[in-house]
């Protein structure tokens, strides 16, 4: 249903359910209520990353996220973890402020790096030693004991999990990957990607990998392929899914719309990122990737933006507001 479609016949029926219930002349005066609650179930799917806006989160995320919801955001991708914290606030605290304004965490951006196995340093691999171990990384509340045969990544993904899990994530997204890699290093950042995404998925998670410019423009095999596509054939697919952001793929020359058709329903999550407020620089077709998203059913549609022209919350509102105007973007 189209904008224009969904207003006609949504706000009609809001009108004849509140007369009906209320009398028309209490339907009048409490309109705007009827309307806001009609709404609160009505999204068109397009989220925004809190990442892009963690300095006014900071000085208030009450208000910030008031104001997310007054500009018409119903989703939120958040970012900026540490052990048990989001944006420097308590994982259930951020939570229990985004659900106030209406707001749904149904993401969460998360990097940890590989490591390997940490070896146990007590005869059974649990006790002080393995608190002390991951208490001076962080990683775990004081008093709280740990298995020390587990790697330090995998104490800290299943945390985090846990953490976004409570949250009512969806999914998780990570971007970390390294500058200058050798091709037959790749097969083990796909090994370590494919067992975080079953850590995930026994959460009931999805874990997304996001690939950065340099990744997609980088090529191996003689020129015939760049090191994302050798990540992308070396992970399983029932355990690894794709973040394409718009920007990047800008950046590396690469054609959204191509990649999108080439990964298929590999793709979980789309970061619709210009190169300032979305749909303004007239560098990226946003049309002709949305009409793509649509074709593939990409539920998962998140604004990112993070070189501002205007004041950041503008570029957020006007971000949202420009990608709406787009047709192929529909409720």
């Amino acid at each position: 249903m189209d904008r224009l479609a969904f207003f006609k016949h949504g706000l009609s029926s809001v009108v004849d359910a509140a007369s009906s219930l209320v009398g028309l002349k209490k339907a009048v005066e409490s309109f705007t209520d009827v309307v806001d609650e009609a709404l609160s179930e009505v999204s068109a799917g397009i989220g925004l990353s809190t990442s892009s806006f963690d300095s006014a989160i900071y000085e208030g995320a009450d208000f910030a996220f008031s104001q997310f919801a007054a500009m018409g955001y119903t989703a939120l991708e958040c970012g900026r973890y540490t052990t048990g914290r989001v944006h420097d606030i308590e994982c259930g605290e951020f939570c229990e402020l985004a659900s106030k304004h209406g707001l749904n965490i149904i993401g969460g951006h998360l990097n940890r790096a590989y490591e390997p196995t940490l070896k146990p340093e007590s005869k059974d691999g649990v006790g002080p030693v393995a608190d002390k171990i991951a208490d001076e990384r962080g990683e775990v509340a004081y008093g709280e004991t740990v298995n020390a045969t587990e790697s330090p990544s995998d104490i800290w993904w299943k945390r985090a999990l846990d953490d976004h899990k409570a949250m009512r994530c969806k999914y998780v997204v990570m971007s970390e990957f390294p500058q200058d890699i050798a091709e037959e290093d790749i097969v083990a950042w796909a090994e370590y990607f494919n067992h975080v995404g079953s850590l995930a998925l026994e959460r009931e998670l999805k874990f997304c990998f996001h690939p950065n410019d340099g990744m997609l423009k980088t090529r191996v095999q003689g020129g015939e392929k760049s090191l994302f596509d050798i990540l992308v054939e070396k992970c399983d697919p029932e355990k690894v899914w794709f973040a394409i952001d718009t920007y990047e793929c800008a950046k590396a020359e690469v054609d959204t719309c191509t990649l999108l058709n080439a990964l298929g329903q590999r793709v979980y999550l789309l970061h619709l990122h210009d190169y300032g407020i979305a749909c303004e620089s007239g560098n990226i077709d946003f049309e002709a990737i949305a009409t793509v998203a649509g074709k593939q059913k990409i539920e998962n549609m998140i604004v990112e933006v993070h070189t501002f022209s205007l004041p950041p919350m503008n570029c957020a509102e006007r971000s949202l507001f420009n990608l709406e105007t787009i047709p192929s973007i529909r409720y």
